[in-house]
């Protein structure tokens, strides 16, 4: 495989996904060599997430995102088959909850709600899916409108796209070992209330799954200038 990319890895190491032009390569080491597991998964989307058994894979192509469980069978025709239909979502990216119920789905695009509250600028929207009935189904929708706190120096002025931006929300995800919680990154610029120079942050919120709410305050870390350039504090 000279050209390979979105690398994945289960939680003992065992068990590697990865994409070529062909699609979703799984491969597990036994007897001391790496050997495929299954079949090749024909999936070219970015979004690709392992789960942490390396039993589930969640990829994506034009038709949407799929989840695929490793379906093992006495008579040797173990393989991957895909749990219920496709996801309706181009995801950038995607992230599987560790009891491999819940599906996390980053997509770029400008949500309805854009200019939302003190918002003028909020690209991104992060959407929850459950497997629920043998069906993936829609169980929430979030963007960085859901966000509510800000910097204390930020110059909040409605209209002014260049004030406050929250951009690619959704881009980093996580969930907690529990699966209860959501880690939910994104880019962030604003002007200070001290001159009128961008800063750029990032703006992280954790969302509670079972109460579909933002847990708690967002967490905006700031950049500060050291001798070797630009760090996160």
């Amino acid at each position: 495989y000279p050209s390979w990319d979105d690398i994945d890895l289960n939680h003992d190491g065992t068990i590697i996904s990865f994409r070529t032009s062909a699609g979703v390569h799984i491969f597990e080491y036994t007897n001391s060599q790496w050997v495929q597991k299954g079949s090749t998964l024909a999936l070219s989307n970015s979004s690709l997430d392992m789960h942490k058994s390396g039993l589930t894979i969640i990829a994506g192509d034009n038709a949407g995102l799929a989840i695929y469980d490793f379906i093992e069978s006495i008579d040797g025709s173990s393989d991957w088959v895909q749990r219920g239909s496709n996801i309706p979502q181009s995801a950038s990216n995607a992230v599987i909850s560790p009891n491999a119920n819940i599906v996390a789905v980053y997509v770029y695009t400008t949500p309805t709600i854009a200019n939302c509250g003190t918002h003028t600028t909020a690209r991104g929207v992060v959407y929850i899916y459950e497997w629920s009935s043998n069906s993936w189904s829609l169980k929430d929708e979030i963007t960085a409108c859901d966000i509510t706190n800000f910097p204390s120096d930020a110059t909040i002025s409605s209209g002014d796209w260049n004030t406050l931006q929250v951009d690619n929300f959704g881009y980093s995800m996580n969930f907690t070992s529990a699966g209860n919680y959501l880690l939910i990154g994104s880019e962030s610029y604003y002007k200070p209330s001290s001159n009128n120079q961008t800063v750029e942050n990032g703006v992280y919120i954790i969302y509670n799954i079972s109460s579909k709410s933002v847990y708690g305050n967002a967490f905006w870390p700031e950049k500060t200038c050291t001798a070797d350039g630009l760090e996160i504090t």
